[in-house]
């Protein structure tokens, strides 16, 4: 679509990193979506059997909290930085796509206090020692989430400033 609409206007400006920038981004998610969830990429290669009790390890769980963190954190951030109306429909959607396609693995809390929250339940959702993990895990996602949100935010157009070297 990016070098339909870049051939459009007869010329090759942005269409082609565009496309690229997508490609990256498509396998950057696939192996994402293969360190998550090994038990589907077990399904597709036909070893069925290996994973039929398979239970998420415990590190597999916080990488989990930690992407669904830093996705949301890194969306909300790059609402601010570009000063959009929307934020509260990117950041909705966020959470959704991340809760619906981790939400499996690890619960999709991605906020240190819904995790206390699942943990005062009282409901025996979550144990003491893996709800200090996820927040441990959701606490650096959104400690990197921010990073890479300010960095954006001084590479907005309204500091041009802050690029010269």
């Amino acid at each position: 679509l990016a070098m339909g609409m870049d051939i459009r206007r007869l010329g090759l400006g942005w269409g082609v990193p565009w496309a690229v920038a997508e490609l990256v981004g498509a396998s950057i998610g696939a192996f994402l979506y293969e360190v998550a969830r090994p038990d589907e990429w077990a399904l597709l290669r036909g070893s069925q059997a290996d994973f039929a009790g398979y239970v998420p390890s415990q590190a597999r769980r916080c990488f989990c909290e930690f992407i669904g963190t830093f996705m949301l954190v890194l969306t909300v951030a790059l609402n601010v930085a570009t000063s959009s109306v929307a934020t509260a429909w990117s950041a909705g959607a966020a959470l959704m796509c991340m809760i619906y396609s981790l939400g499996g693995i690890s619960g999709g809390h991605f906020n240190p206090a819904v995790t206390l929250a699942v943990l005062v339940s009282g409901r025996g959702a979550i144990l003491p020692k893996d709800s200090g993990l996820y927040m441990g895990s959701q606490l650096l996602g959104g400690l990197a989430a921010g990073a890479v949100g300010a960095l954006f935010r001084s590479a907005a157009p309204g500091n041009l400033a802050a690029l010269k070297v």
